[in-house]
C-alpha cells in the first residue's frame, strides 16, 4: 500500500467484482465469446445452435444512476424500460385467431438451407421463412405476425454495496422475449455513480478535504472528518502543514467481493486563511509577525517571514533608484 500511495498520492485501486449474492457472470460477458464461436461453427457445419441463437431475445442495456452513498450502502431501485414481450393475443405464434403457422415447404421447418460445394457444406438462412421454419398465412393483427409487441415494464433491481462507476450488472432473462418460444435475452444495467460534493473515490478508498484554522495547525487540536460511517474525530498534531494527508483506516467504501471489508478514508487538511480580521485578531497576528518566525530557504539559511518581506522591499527600492 505504501508503494502505491507514494507513487500516486493516494491508492488507485481498480474495479473489483464480488459475490454478496451475485455471481461473477453478473458483471461480465463470459458467454459472448462462446456464442460467437458457436454461431461460426454451426453456420459451417450445420449445428442446431444457430437456430437457437436466432430465436433468442435481444440483450438490452440501460443506464442506472445512483449516488455515492447508495453505492456505499447498496440500494434497491426500479427501472422503467420498453421491451418486446410475447404477444398475448396469439401466444407468440404470430398467427391470427383460428389459424396457425405451417411448416415452411422450402426448408422443411429447419429455417436453414444447406448448400454443398465440393467438400464443403454451408448453412444459409431460408429466404422464404426468414429462418423461422414456418410460414404465417393469416398474421395476428395485434403483433402483425411478429409474435411480439412492445410493452412498458418496470423492474426492481438490487444494487450491491460497493459497486463502482462503469460496472455492468447483468439481470439474467430480463431482456427481450425470444422469437416463437425462444429464450429471453439478458438485461445489462450500466452503473453510473454520481459525483459527491464531499468525497472523491479511488477504488475502495475515499478522499476528502477538511479546513482547519491557523491556531489548530500551529498548536494542534482535534477536528471532525465526514464519512459514510458517521463523522470521524481527527487529531491534528502541532505544526501541521496545509495539504497534509491523514489516513483513517476502514472508513472508506465496502469491498464488492467482501462487504464486511472496507477501504480507507484519506483526509487532506487545508489551513484556512481568513479574508477579514477583527481588530483583536489583527493585533494578535501582528504580535505573531513580530516574533519573526523562521522559515526554511533554499540555501539552507533561515530567515523570518517579515525578513523576506523586508528584503523584497529593499530590492524594489534599489531597482527603482537605479
Amino acid at each position: 500500500k505504501r508503494e502505491r500511495y507514494n507513487r500516486y498520492g493516494f491508492e488507485g485501486l481498480g474495479s473489483t467484482f464480488g459475490s454478496g449474492g451475485f455471481q461473477w457472470s453478473d458483471f461480465t460477458h463470459f458467454g459472448d465469446f462462446d456464442d460467437i464461436l458457436g454461431d461460426v461453427f454451426s453456420s459451417f457445419f450445420g449445428g442446431g445452435r444457430s437456430q437457437r441463437t436466432a430465436n433468442r431475445g435481444r440483450d438490452l442495456r440501460v443506464s442506472l444512476q445512483i449516488s455515492l452513498e447508495e453505492s456505499f450502502k447498496g440500494t434497491e431501485t426500479t427501472l422503467s424500460l420498453t421491451r418486446l414481450e410475447e404477444c398475448e393475443t396469439c401466444d407468440g405464434s404470430g398467427a391470427g385467431p383460428g389459424s396457425s403457422p405451417r411448416t415452411c415447404p422450402q426448408c422443411n421447418g429447419h429455417g436453414q438451407l444447406r448448400m454443398t460445394q465440393g467438400f464443403f457444406s454451408i448453412n444459409t438462412t431460408c429466404d422464404r421463412c426468414g429462418g423461422s421454419g414456418s410460414i404465417i398465412d393469416t398474421p395476428c393483427k395485434e403483433c402483425s405476425g411478429h409474435g411480439r409487441v412492445n410493452v412498458r415494464s418496470k423492474l426492481k433491481v438490487n444494487v450491491p454495496a460497493g459497486v463502482e462507476h462503469g460496472m455492468k450488472l447483468r439481470l439474467s432473462g430480463e431482456g427481450e422475449a425470444g422469437v416463437k418460444g425462444g429464450p429471453r435475452g439478458d438485461l445489462y444495467a450500466i452503473i453510473n455513480v454520481e459525483e459527491d460534493a464531499r468525497f472523491r473515490r479511488e477504488g475502495e478508498d475515499l478522499i476528502c478535504e477538511v479546513p482547519i484554522s491557523f491556531s489548530q495547525a500551529a498548536l494542534g487540536g482535534t477536528t471532525m472528518a465526514p464519512s459514510f460511517h458517521g463523522d470521524q474525530e481527527l487529531t491534528i498534531p502541532p505544526g501541521t502543514q496545509t495539504h497534509k494527508v491523514f489516513r483513517i483506516r476502514e472508513r472508506g467504501m465496502p469491498s464488492l467481493r467482501n462487504p464486511q471489508k472496507y477501504g480507507d478514508l484519506y483526509v487532506r487538511v487545508i489551513v484556512y486563511t481568513p479574508e477579514r480580521l477583527s481588530e483583536a485578531q489583527r493585533e494578535l497576528f501582528q504580535q505573531l509577525a513580530e516574533t519573526n518566525e523562521e522559515l526554511p530557504t533554499l540555501n539552507g539559511k533561515k530567515k523570518g517571514f517579515f525578513g523576506h518581506l523586508r528584503d523584497s522591499f529593499d530590492q524594489l527600492k534599489k531597482d527603482v533608484m537605479g
